[in-house]
C-alpha cells in the first residue's frame, strides 16, 4: 500500500511518501504562497491534492494541529493551521483517499534536532544523515516511521 504522510502548515507542510516494502520513496518541504488566508488555503488544499492523485496515494496520515507557544495563540497562527489541516483533509477526501489523524502524542515532547537524528538512527544507524530529514519533512518522514510501528 502507498501512503503519504503530512506534517501540515500554513506556510510550509513536510511530505513523504511510503510504499512497502521500502522506507519511504520521497520527501519534501511544500511551500504555500498567497496574499490572504483564503488563497493561501487554495494553494495548501490543490498542491496536496495533486501530490495524492500523482503518487497515486491510498491513504493519508496527517499530524493534528497544536501549538506551543502563547505568541502562537496571539497571531492566529493556530487558527490558520487548523485550516491547512482542514484544506489537506479536504484534498484526501476530495480524491475519496482515507484519511487518518495522527495525534502529536506520537512524538512526545522531544526537539525537531532528536526527532530528526533519531529518524536518521531507524533509517540508516549512524553511517548515514539523509538530507530530506529536515524540520518539516523531518517530521513527516518520522510520522511514517511512527505508523509502521518502527518508531520507539
Amino acid at each position: 500500500m502507498k501512503f503519504c504522510t503530512i506534517d501540515p502548515g500554513y506556510l510550509t507542510a513536510g511530505i513523504a511518501i511510503y510504499a512497502e516494502p521500502r522506507k519511504y520513496l520521497a520527501a519534501w518541504e511544500e511551500k504555500f504562497i498567497g496574499s490572504t488566508t483564503a488563497w493561501v488555503l487554495d494553494d495548501v488544499f490543490f498542491k496536496i491534492r495533486h501530490t495524492l492523485k500523482a503518487w497515486n496515494v491510498e491513504k493519508v496520515y496527517c499530524e493534528e494541529p497544536r501549538y506551543f507557544k502563547e505568541t502562537a495563540a496571539k497571531t492566529n497562527a493556530l487558527t490558520k493551521l487548523c485550516f491547512a489541516y482542514g484544506a489537506t483533509r479536504a484534498a484526501a477526501s476530495s480524491l475519496e483517499i482515507e484519511f487518518e489523524a495522527i495525534p502529536l502524542a506520537w512524538k512526545g515532547t522531544i526537539p525537531d534536532s532528536a526527532v530528526m537524528a533519531r529518524a536518521n538512527m531507524i533509517l540508516y544507524g549512524k553511517t548515514h544523515w539523509d538530507e530530506n530529514i529536515k524540520s518539516h519533512s523531518g517530521d513527516a518522514i518520522a510520522i511514517g516511521l511512527f505508523v509502521k510501528g518502527l518508531w520507539k
